[in-house]
């Protein structure tokens, strides 16, 4: 039987067959409209992303646990979770003992905070988790597809963030600039790397594409923890003015119905730990 997905995947590079392309290939073999997003709907081997035309992968559902504090950057686990509309479980690992138990060093042996369990394979690092996340459930369109250049963007700002998060940090820390040190380190500097993700936002209102991903869960959560949520605990701030790129930016992002389930989360979080102390 003649399979219309595989027809328009074979007249079409990989990811470029577009809808009016198939639509305008569709009305030359007298193909109705409605005929038309019928069938689209059924194929079994694309699926739409951005417009294109991708692979649906078989979903397998993974049992997820993850360990985490709800002070530490496992709540961005959460809140890409959540975004997922996942089920997961979750321990409370409170900072100290615990942490550094002979129990939690098994799961990850850095004693650190978040840690994700699917099935029998343990994940850490939240950028990386996040990004796995997004793959496992692709129906809710967290990042871009593996093979077009918003999938290399999203790499590219991924790994950005790395060089973000300890360009913060030293400033937070004072750690002297120099030439030299500039040379040495990825990032160059605190204004060079701040200035540069700031240029950014001033021209898009998501990390990558047009659309909500999982770099704006990570991006939104490092920049209000370094504008926002450190000045609350009495941690000087990284910038000694407004930012009203980035605070536009997190708010754009905290305004998600996600984000306040785990805001929600995490105060009842904070108070059961509170209860075991």
């Amino acid at each position: 039987m003649w399979n219309l997905g595989n027809f328009f995947l074979g007249k079409f590079p990989y990811g470029q067959a577009s809808i009016p392309a198939c639509a305008e290939m569709a009305q030359k073999r007298n193909i109705k409209t409605g005929r038309l997003k019928s069938l689209l709907t059924k194929i079994d081997a694309p699926c739409l992303y951005h417009g294109s035309f991708q692979p649906r992968r078989r979903k397998t559902m993974h049992r997820f646990t993850l360990y985490t504090h709800p002070y530490s950057r496992g709540t961005n686990v959460v809140w890409m979770l959540k975004e997922c509309g996942a089920q997961y479980d979750v321990k409370l690992i409170p900072f100290g003992e615990a942490m550094k138990s002979a129990d939690y060093l098994a799961v990850n042996p850095m004693g650190k905070v978040p840690a994700l369990k699917a099935d029998d394979t343990v994940l850490t690092e939240t950028a990386a988790i996040i990004t796995f996340l997004a793959e496992q459930f692709p129906d809710k369109h967290l990042i871009p597809a593996a093979d077009s250049l918003a999938r290399g963007e999203f790499y590219r700002w991924l790994c950005f963030s790395i060089h973000l998060e300890y360009a913060g940090l030293d400033k937070i820390h004072r750690v002297p600039d120099s030439s030299e040190r500039r040379k040495a380190i990825g990032y160059g500097n605190f204004d060079t790397a701040f200035v540069t993700l700031r240029d950014h936002l001033a021209k898009h209102d998501f990390i990558v594409g047009d659309r909500f991903s999982a770099l704006d869960v990570y991006f939104t959560g490092l920049l209000n923890h370094f504008i926002r949520v450190m000045p609350m605990r009495g941690i000087p701030p990284v910038f000694t003015a407004d930012e009203p790129v980035f605070s536009a930016y997190i708010d754009r992002h905290t305004a998600r119905p996600a984000f306040a389930e785990t805001m929600a989360w995490a105060q009842q979080a904070a108070a059961e730990l509170e209860k075991q102390a």
